[in-house]
């Protein structure tokens, strides 16, 4: 038996004792996951769950990519180019890396007013621009200068140098740091939502909390999780094209949270 079916076998297991532990122990707070799933036959509710997934989508893709690309573009920028402003810059990123993600949104309701399109996506910014511009430069300083001189001894200059030796050992710290990244946005624009934004899966989720509708709660956290778990496979596909048809090891989803240990 392979390790996906054992994974599989262990879900159903859990799903079944939840299950009957909601027939044998019925509670308002406990729902089955029968009663979970017959959520998402509502047409009402899933129009409503539709809307503001789109926005919450919207809001965590923009700020996470302006801070993958930021990042990308200020630390290979600044770190290739032996700025005198690398050290600095790799200390505060490091600093702001550490704040917890959910910190910034008292600071930008003020700095900005609870704008539902701004406010959310200069969180999710601030979540995913530190740490992805601190592993840029801990990226570059891992390159080993006699691998570099070794490859333009050999003729590599240019764009193949970029290419064969310096990207991909940019991109082989890059990608754990993206996947927790991925994750933290969409975690800081729920809370944002919850906390000031009137919209989007974080706003739908406290109006049927409000409701001590546990059910609906709990499906639009089932959502929430389930396009979490599609954008780090993905990133994950991503990364093993890149990185092992060059000889490089992709690290495991398991042990990403290894790399930091950076808790919301």
């Amino acid at each position: 038996m392979n390790s996906r079916v054992l994974q599989l076998a262990l879900y159903a297991a859990l799903l079944a004792a939840w299950q009957l532990v909601a027939v044998l122990h019925p509670s308002t707070w406990l729902p089955s996951p029968l009663d979970i799933a017959r959520v998402f036959t509502e047409k009402h509710f899933l129009e409503k769950l539709v809307d503001a997934y789109t926005l919450t989508a919207l809001r965590a893709v923009t700020g996470f990519t302006l801070g993958l690309v930021a990042g990308l573009v200020i630390g290979l920028g600044t770190g290739l180019l032996a700025s005198p402003l690398t050290g600095s810059l790799e200390g505060l990123a490091s600093i702001a890396a550490s704040v917890p993600s959910i910190a910034w949104i008292p600071l930008l309701i003020a700095a900005m007013g609870v704008d539902s399109f701004r406010l959310p996506v200069a969180a999710s910014f601030l979540c995913s621009f530190p740490p992805i511009l601190y592993q840029v430069f801990s990226a570059l300083r891992s390159i080993d200068p006699e691998e570099v001189a070794v490859a333009q001894t050999l003729g590599a200059e240019g764009p193949y140098l970029w290419r064969t030796i310096i990207l991909p050992r940019v991109f082989e710290k890059i990608f754990p740091a993206a996947k927790i990244e991925a994750v933290m946005t969409w975690k800081t624009v729920f809370a944002a939502e919850m906390i000031a934004v009137p919209s989007g899966l974080g706003y739908l989720a406290m109006i049927y909390a409000d409701l001590l509708d546990v059910a609906h709660v709990a499906a639009i956290i089932l959502v929430l999780t389930l396009s979490v778990a599609l954008i780090v496979h993905a990133l994950n596909t991503l990364e093993k094209k890149i990185l092992t048809k060059r000889g490089l090891g992709v690290e495991q989803w398991g042990s990403i949270y290894a790399y930091t240990g950076r808790g919301y």
